[in-house]
């Protein structure tokens, strides 16, 4: 057989190539496995965000608007510039009758009461609050209450740890 007929009858790869092949889908292999690990860290930090701002507008909306609505802060029930905090408000209902209103921290939720009766977490329970902070502001025309909300989420090994301020004068207080 001539030298050309041996060639057009070669069949196969040869050991060399196999192995140029082989690298490749390796490499290429590990390329795609760290994306794809890169996207679920990117979409479990997203989702754990997510959490934490919806938990913090949930509760600083909630605590904001009954602040707000009150015509004073109880003093003596009160617990200013630590934590846990706590606040408690006295207002009117829509009725015209004595209401009042409780913020405080247990099991690591931001609670409300509601004359006496827990009306529920004001967090998921996805969230956890580190914590809860009140300031009394007072002037002799206004009252006003600042609050510090520390809030974490856990996932993994990803943690999520964020801190929102919010100040509301008291409608009741002027």
């Amino acid at each position: 057989m001539s030298c050309l007929a041996k060639q057009l009858h070669k069949k196969g790869f040869t050991l060399i190539e196999m192995v140029v092949y082989i690298t490749l889908v390796t490499v290429l292999s590990v390329v795609v496995i760290q994306l794809l690990f890169g996207i679920i860290l990117l979409q479990r930090n997203i989702k754990i965000a997510k959490d934490v701002q919806t938990a913090a507008v949930t509760a600083v909306e909630r605590i904001s608007r009954e602040v707000r609505d009150a015509r004073s802060v109880n003093l003596g029930t009160s617990t200013f510039a630590t934590h846990p905090g706590a606040l408690e408000l006295a207002s009117v209902d829509v009725e015209g009758s004595a209401r009042t209103v409780r913020v405080y921290v247990d099991g690591g939720q931001i609670m409300l009461d509601e004359n006496g009766v827990l009306v529920g977490p004001l967090t998921s329970s996805l969230v956890t609050v580190e914590s809860l902070i009140f300031y009394r502001m007072a002037n002799s025309i206004s009252e006003a209450v600042r609050m510090e909300v520390t809030l974490s989420a856990t996932s993994g090994l990803t943690t999520k740890e964020e801190t929102f301020y919010s100040t509301v004068v008291l409608r009741g207080s002027y």
